[in-house]
C-alpha cells in the first residue's frame, strides 16, 4: 500500500503542477495534446477563411461576367434596332425612287442627273460600317435611275459627246464598286509580288 500511495501522490502532484502552470503560463507550458488541438483549430479557421474568400471572389467574377453579358446583349439589341431602322428607311427610299417618273424635258433631266451625279461620285463603298450594306443598295438603285435618265436624253436626241460626262460618272461608280471588292486582295498580292521581286534582286 505504501508504494501505491506514493505513486498516487506523485501523479496528483504532476497533474496539479500542470494545472497551475497552464493557468500562469498558458499553452506554452501545456501538454502536446492541447497544443496540437489548438494548432488544428487555427488551421481549420484559416482554411474556412480562405474558402470564404475564394467563394466571394468567385461570386464577384460571376457578377461581373453576368453584367458584361447583359451589356453585350443590350448593345447587340440596340445595334439590331438601328439596322432595322436603316433598312426600313432605305427600303422606303428605294421604293420611292423606283416609282419616281423622270421628266420629259432635257433641261429638267439634266438638272436631276447633276444632283444625282454628286451623290454617285461622293459615295464610298464598304460593308464594315453599320448599315453600309443597305446604303449601297440605295446607291445601286440611284445608279439605275441615273442610267434611265441618260437613256431618256439619248431618246430625246442628245449626242454621244453631250452624254459622255454622265457615262463617265457611271464608269467611275462601277470602278469604285469593283475596287471595294477586289482592292484589298489586289494590294496584298501586289505587296507580295514586290517582296518576291526584291528578294530575287538582292539574292
Amino acid at each position: 500500500m505504501g508504494k501505491f500511495e506514493d505513486s498516487f501522490k506523485r501523479q496528483v502532484g504532476r497533474d496539479t503542477g500542470k494545472f497551475v502552470s497552464n493557468l500562469i503560463f498558458g499553452d506554452k507550458h501545456s501538454t502536446p495534446v492541447r497544443v496540437s488541438v489548438r494548432q488544428e483549430k487555427m488551421k481549420l479557421e484559416k482554411e474556412r477563411f480562405e474558402n470564404e474568400r475564394d467563394l466571394e471572389r468567385q461570386r464577384l467574377r460571376n457578377k461581373q461576367e453576368l453584367e458584361k453579358k447583359e451589356l453585350e446583349i443590350q448593345q447587340e439589341h440596340l445595334k439590331q434596332k438601328r439596322l432595322n431602322e436603316i433598312r426600313s428607311e432605305i427600303t422606303q427610299k428605294i421604293d420611292a425612287l423606283a416609282a419616281f417618273e423622270l421628266p420629259l424635258a432635257n433641261d429638267e433631266i439634266i438638272r436631276l442627273l447633276t444632283k444625282w451625279d454628286v451623290q454617285l461620285k461622293s459615295h464610298s463603298f464598304g460593308n464594315n460600317e453599320e448599315g453600309k450594306t443597305y446604303i449601297n443598295q440605295y446607291m445601286d438603285a440611284l445608279k439605275c435611275k441615273y442610267q434611265q435618265g441618260i437613256q431618256r436624253l439619248v431618246q430625246n436626241g442628245m449626242t454621244s459627246s453631250e452624254i459622255m460626262p454622265y457615262q463617265k460618272t457611271i464608269q467611275s461608280y462601277y470602278r469604285k464598286k469593283v475596287w471595294s471588292i477586289i482592292g484589298i486582295p489586289v494590294c496584298l498580292f501586289g505587296a507580295l509580288f514586290l517582296i518576291i521581286i526584291l528578294l530575287t534582286i538582292f539574292d
